[in-house]
């Protein structure tokens, strides 16, 4: 199971503004999934990069190859090669606990949140598109998604689930005790930014209006919901009329800057809250700052969701429980299924052996050729059954843990080379 690694990095090591220089976009994932299968060792990858996390999961050609030198080779590819002492790199049963914790949300900034499964699926389905998944990753994500279910359906851990988006929300509604009559933004039109729209609606907010780069992508939302849009070009110059302003695209840049807003908002006598939840981020620190402004970004609900870890601290434990079950599983299927085709080359080398000795029988005894024939057959499925019967022992075996699957693995070579 060495073959299985993950290489990545997460809220959990860095903040936001230093994770944000890790996030790949995901225009530039299919390209960079087809520069990492192309070096020499590994047969299979997937990237996953979100606004709290970037991760790789990879598969080696082979379970001896040193996962080490692959993962620095990898980081070279990324560009990331000179700040790889903040990424953790697991391989074997620690990468597999790793990737179900995540799928399940055990991971997560907000733990129980669904966000991550979705985003888990689509980095799948990515990485399938440009050809980098073979039968391992698809096994993989095959036992992560089984996982997520016992997850979801054993425990409570996603029940009254606050994601990121949701929390933000709830944050503004704590401190402005109402937000019906509050002036509010949103900047964007993807999936968070929609999810903060649906929470402000849940929450009775009425004064609210849309803004995207796309002009045609915040009109759809804004009739959509019935709000307002408002001139993206405008967003500097004007951004001190709003009482809060919630930021969740996916720009590569800060929308908001320091010396084009410092002025205005300098003079308004209310406090502006700028939500950036946006990775990149889409304002500059130093905004912070500036006199009335309160910038609440990722860093600010990594530190204010630790409550829901706490409050969920039960449930995850029921939920860890479920992935560990789920590992010990994967670990004793994977296993088997790797020694799968040492089985499949002992039984060829068994044949071509006792195929060889039946040869030199028939000769030595003048064995006509219908008897040579019904010989040969019953040798093939007495074999056959052999076959089976050793590979029923060895799974029983692996199940009961009595030998590391590497041994059985090596054993079983062996016995292959008793044959040649």
């Amino acid at each position: 199971m060495r073959r299985l690694n993950v290489l990545g990095i997460s809220h959990k090591r860095v903040n936001q503004e230093n994770l944000s220089k890790f996030h790949i976009n995901e225009k530039e994932i299919p390209e960079l999934l087809k520069k990492i299968t192309s070096i020499n060792g590994i047969d299979e990858a997937m990237i996953l990069s979100t606004c709290n996390r970037t991760e790789i999961y990879f598969v080696t050609s082979n379970r001896r190859i040193d996962n080490k030198y692959i993962s620095d080779l990898i980081m070279k590819e990324l560009g990331f090669y000179n700040d790889s002492m903040l990424f953790y790199h697991y391989d074997g049963k620690k990468a597999v606990r790793h990737i179900f914790s995540v799928a399940s949300s055990l991971d997560s900034m907000v733990v129980g949140e669904n966000e991550i499964t979705g985003q888990f699926k689509k980095a799948f389905d990515t990485a399938v598109k440009s050809g980098t998944v073979k039968k391992i990753l698809y096994f993989v994500f095959r036992e992560a998604m089984v996982t997520v279910k016992r997850v979801q359906h054993t425990s409570d851990i996603s029940k009254g689930t606050v994601s990121v988006g949701r929390t933000a929300v709830m944050e503004m509604r704590r401190i402005f005790k109402d937000i019906y009559d509050k002036k509010i933004l949103v900047v964007g039109a993807g999936y968070m930014a929609e999810l903060v729209l649906r929470v402000l609606i849940e929450n009775g907010a009425e004064r609210v209006f849309i803004s995207n780069r796309t002009y045609e992508k915040a009109k759809k939302l804004s009739e959509k919901y019935g709000f307002e849009t408002f001139d993206f070009n405008l967003l500097n110059e004007s951004i001190a009329e709003f009482d809060a302003v919630f930021l969740a695209t996916s720009s590569s840049k800060p929308l908001l800057h320091y010396h084009n807003i410092k002025d205005s908002i300098s003079k308004i006598n209310k406090k502006l809250y700028l939500v950036d939840i946006s990775l990149p981020p889409n304002v500059e620190v130093k905004i912070k700052n500036i006199k009335n402004v309160v910038l609440m970004n990722m860093d600010y609900f990594k530190k204010l969701t630790k409550k829901n870890i706490n409050a969920r601290r039960e449930n995850m434990r029921v939920a860890s429980s479920i992935i560990d079950d789920s590992v010990i599983k994967f670990e004793n299927d994977f296993a088997f299924n790797e020694i799968i085709p040492l089985f499949e080359m002992m039984k060829k080398k068994a044949i071509e052996f006792s195929e060889n000795e039946l040869a030199k029988t028939v000769r030595m005894n003048k064995i006509d050729l219908k008897t040579e024939q019904v010989m040969r057959n019953y040798n093939t499925m007495l074999i056959d059954k052999l076959i089976k019967r050793h590979m029923s022992m060895v799974k029983n075996l692996m199940g009961m843990k009595k030998m590391k699957s590497d041994s059985f693995a090596d054993m079983i070579e062996m016995i292959i080379k008793t044959y040649e």
